[in-house]
């Protein structure tokens, strides 16, 4: 049986695709994968809500139909409207907390409050992507944006290319994009927005 101290790591794929990895103690691993599990089945409950609207907008019974939006900007604007859980609710919570610890917005940009030699370029996306799902509640920022708030964060530097610096997390399923080069649109992965969450927490553990 695993001591409350001992250093382990767990790591598993779900049968829909999404997988969870996490290194730390008991407690630690044990607060992750429930906070991962909870963001799959919030992820899936908004799915069903994307298939039931989009059934709706093409039933027969509809006297108007309208063009559909691109499936990136539906999918926006209901994270938007979501209120599965108010955001103030949300900030109060300990996961909001610390992504409220970890970024802020400068009205524009989102940027992270605290810089660590720990925290790769490509680990800094993900934690702003994590940072902007949980406090804005949109999945999704552009390339511009990404770049934009990485540069003001410290993490990306002139001459380097945010597209091969995220590439590992793209591969690794913790990203993916629409788009190509600079109209490109970055979404964050149930699994990503767990990864990212561990790396924020490591980054306030860190000072």
């Amino acid at each position: 049986m695993p001591q409350e101290n001992e250093n382990l790591k767990l790591r598993f794929k779900l049968k829909t695709g999404e997988e969870f990895e996490a290194e730390g103690d008991l407690s630690f691993i044990s607060t992750q994968k429930e906070a991962f599990l909870n963001l799959v089945k919030n992820s899936k409950t908004l799915n069903s809500a994307f298939t039931n609207t989009y059934k709706a907008e093409n039933s027969a019974e509809s006297p108007t139909r309208l063009p559909l939006k691109p499936s990136y900007l539906r999918r926006q604007e209901n994270w938007s409207n979501e209120k599965i859980t108010p955001q103030n609710d949300i900030l109060k919570t300990p996961s909001g907390e610390v992504w409220d610890k970890v970024a802020y917005s400068d009205g524009e940009n989102l940027i992270l409050r605290r810089k660590s030699k720990l925290i790769k370029p490509q680990i800094a996306a993900l934690i702003i992507l994590g940072a902007n799902k949980t406090l804005n509640a949109q999945d999704t920022l552009s390339a511009l944006t990404l770049a934009k708030s990485l540069k003001l964060s410290g993490y990306l530097k002139d001459g380097q290319r945010l597209d091969r610096l995220i590439e590992p997390e793209i591969k690794e399923g913790f990203l993916s994009y629409e788009g190509t080069k600079r109209n490109r649109l970055y979404r964050i992965s149930a699994a990503g927005q767990a990864k990212a969450y561990t790396w924020a927490e490591k980054l306030l553990q860190d000072y």
